[in-house]
């Protein structure tokens, strides 16, 4: 495990190839994507929702599942793509 990529509120990083190169270096077949919100909603955003759908693909592409992308919220609420179907 380790930590691919971060980011400040309000700005979205493009992190795809950084957690590929990482999942393909430690020859893995699946990933987990996890953050949290920093106004501890758990609701997914749009940026949240088409990050985790261009992941998906780029895994699709490489062999490496997508597992989940979790959104971590306060007194430990989350957000879970794949257990909201949308994986």
């Amino acid at each position: 495990s380790g930590k691919i990529s971060g980011g400040y509120y309000g700005i979205y990083f493009s992190f795809e190839a950084a957690v590929f190169r990482r999942a393909v270096k430690d020859a893995v077949s699946s990933v987990v994507i996890v953050h949290n919100h920093p106004s501890n909603e758990t609701d997914p955003s749009p940026e949240d929702t088409h990050i985790t759908m261009t992941l998906k693909k780029a895994g699709e592409i490489l062999d490496i599942t997508l597992l989940d992308h979790i959104i971590i919220g306060k007194s430990n609420t989350h957000f879970s793509f794949s257990n909201e179907g949308m994986l």
